[in-house]
């Protein structure tokens, strides 16, 4: 992460109009878990190209996880206008976004529709798993983890909570009891050589 940052700045500092460096940078500082940082990059990334979709739905990402998923509706949706034949981790995005928003079922519809082109993408089960699990139809969330498990056997709240930018640590402690109780393992199973 530190090699990357280092080449991130040093693209900036030696072209200051390449949107992609920006981008780039505000991808290190989500995980970095630098919000602030990371929007501020995406927003320049997106100021230098602002017909490029994909900076859109990065942004987006990037609000989703600084817990301002109502501006990540926003971003989003743009995205989708600038590219109406936009790949499915926009539709991931979406969902996850109004899924923060409280807007359990729309996710559901969204991430239903994602999962037709991409039944193999184990981010969407997850999330509809806590979506289900938040209408209280704890079949659907079992369901849910049992497909990203399939998917990816490795999967745990363990590899959640480190491959995940959250910003509050409370918010991945619900998410987690949810995952658990559908059936998501603490920790990866071993793997016998």
């Amino acid at each position: 992460m530190e090699k990357a940052y280092d080449w991130a700045k040093k693209s900036v500092t030696l072209d200051d109009a390449r949107a992609d460096a920006y981008a780039l940078l505000g991808h290190i500082y989500l995980w970095r878990k630098q919000y602030e940082q990371a929007i501020k990059q995406r927003e320049k990334a997106i100021e230098l190209d602002p017909n490029n979709a994909d900076l859109y739905q990065d942004l987006a990402e990037t609000l989703v996880w600084a817990e301002r998923p109502e501006e990540a509706v926003i971003s989003i949706q743009k995205a989708m206008r600038l590219n109406p034949h936009y790949p499915v981790n926009y539709e991931f995005t979406l969902g996850f976004a109004w899924f923060s928003t409280g807007r359990y079922v729309d996710a559901i519809e969204v991430h239903r529709r994602a999962l037709i082109r991409s039944p193999n993408h184990w981010g969407i089960h997850i999330v509809m798993a806590i979506s289900y699990s938040e209408l209280g139809r704890e079949e659907g969330a079992s369901y849910h983890v049992e497909e990203a498990l399939r998917i990816n056997p490795h999967l745990s709240l363990e590899a959640l909570k480190e491959r995940i930018p959250f910003k509050d640590s409370m918010q991945y402690e619900r998410y987690a009891e949810m995952l658990f109780k559908a059936g998501l393992p603490e920790k990866s199973p071993k793997v016998v050589p």
